[in-house]
């Protein structure tokens, strides 16, 4: 079928199936750099977020080192070193929600922005608890001060006045002032409700009872200065309930609150990490087995391609040669050499030849047959034409040689004329000329 087709429709075909190939091997070609451009896209994509997430837990363990540090130092160099953290830990989280496509990660990143945002509330209130605490370490401070310069006026006095009652319930009031002062100091220190008690017992009852024994001592007198530590201690003592309530506010706040949101935060953040890495490490052998799957494809292509191109090409030079029967080039000389009437061209006789190739052959020994034979009839026509220039040569000298005889006849008739005219000239006139007529 395919041999009965025209030749230019044979070469179109042959171009198509050429151009099919192409495009198979293109397209698979494209389809496997694709698959392996998108494979390490993603992978990329993933590793990117996989650092984010990594960037996220290293400002949040720096937010909470930061918090550890206000607990320890309450400064603001700590607030602020927080606030920069926290800043920059929600650009990194604000990053990580554009970028996330899986649904279960993106409810994580959710919840862990919502648990930042609990975080930095509760640091807020901690902060201002530690405000409030501060406030109040002021005013007890302020008050502590008064109480105990007071104190230590009033024994200078009762030393000049050489009161030594009252000087000696001084000395053990200022005492018991300083241990209780002690005593705030510990609880500052350890924030643990048994040395509030501690407080409270050594400011108000033991303060208190040597407060009593003092005024008792000083029988009315010295009542400004009493009277001044009185209000200095009072105010003191009603300050503590208010330092312990912000304490133990700001200790709920990190214990209850900080201390658990970033373990949380923490944990989820690594559950996110795992899962990035738990998908780049299905992914990498995926995008293997996808990029060499595509290459071994298209070697596979490639290969038949190149063999089948090969077969076609051979093919269509078959297809095209047989019609032709030779090399256009060669065949061009020798239609020229037949053309110019040179017909001692050298064709290859196999029997196998084709095509115009072919038909050109017998072409040429059907004209050298018929220069031959033309040859043969020239010669023949030469050879009659010879024989009868030689005929006519003896025609000729035999005209000749009757003319001669018919001259010598005529001669002989002229002087026979002649005879027989002087005969009849003797015979007579009148008969000859009638005879004649």
């Amino acid at each position: 079928m395919f041999k009965n087709l025209k030749l230019r429709t044979q070469l179109n075909l042959g171009f198509a199936i050429s151009f099919v190939l192409l495009v198979v091997v293109a397209a698979t070609a494209g389809w496997g750099l694709q698959s392996a451009l998108d494979g390490f896209t993603e992978y990329r994509r993933l590793a990117r977020s996989s650092n984010r997430v990594a960037d996220f837990q290293d400002d949040m363990l720096n937010v909470r080192l930061a918090v550890k540090n206000f607990v320890i130092s309450g400064d603001d160099n700590a607030v602020q070193a927080y606030r920069q953290r926290f800043s920059m830990m929600e650009t990194v989280l604000k990053e990580l929600k554009e970028n996330v496509h899986h649904p279960e990660r993106a409810k994580q990143i959710a919840l862990i922005g919502e648990q930042k945002q609990q975080y930095n509330q509760a640091f807020d209130q901690t902060v201002a608890a530690r405000t409030q605490q501060n406030e109040l370490l002021s005013q007890l401070r302020i008050s502590g001060a008064e109480a105990l310069n007071t104190l230590i006026s009033l024994s200078s006095q009762t030393g000049i006045d050489q009161n030594t009652v009252v000087l000696e319930r001084t000395g053990a009031l200022l005492a018991e002032f300083l241990k209780a002062r002690i005593a705030v100091l510990n609880y500052l220190l350890s924030h643990q409700p048994e040395h509030f008690e501690q407080v409270r017992e050594a400011m108000a009852d033991k303060v208190n009872k040597e407060k009593e024994r003092l005024i008792e001592s000083a029988q009315g007198a010295y009542q400004s200065q009493l009277e001044t530590f009185t209000k200095a201690h009072e105010a003191y003592v009603a300050l503590l309930p208010a330092l312990r309530e912000a304490i133990e506010k700001g200790d709920d706040l990190v214990k209850n609150t900080l201390d658990r949101i970033g373990p949380e935060i923490a944990k989820a953040t690594e559950e996110v990490k795992a899962s990035y890495r738990a998908e780049q490490e299905a992914l990498g052998p995926e995008v293997q087995r996808t990029t060499t799957l595509a290459v071994n494809v298209v070697t596979g292509l490639s290969i038949a391609a190149v063999i089948l191109g090969v077969i076609l090409a051979w093919l269509m030079a078959r297809l095209i040669q047989r019609p032709i029967g030779g090399e256009p080039a060669d065949m061009a000389a020798m239609t020229g050499q037949i053309a110019s009437g040179d017909l001692a061209v050298h064709f290859t006789d196999t029997g196998k030849e084709t095509g115009i190739y072919a038909a050109m052959h017998a072409m040429v020994r059907q004209l050298r047959e018929m220069v031959s034979q033309v040859t043969q009839a020239t010669n023949q026509v030469s050879s009659a034409a010879a024989e009868i220039a030689r005929g006519s040569a003896d025609l000729s000298q035999r005209t000749e040689e009757q003319a001669s005889a018919l001259e010598e006849t005529a001669s002989s008739m002229e002087e026979l004329t002649s005879t027989v005219k002087q005969s009849a000239d003797n015979a007579g006139q009148a008969a000859i000329p009638a005879l004649f007529i």
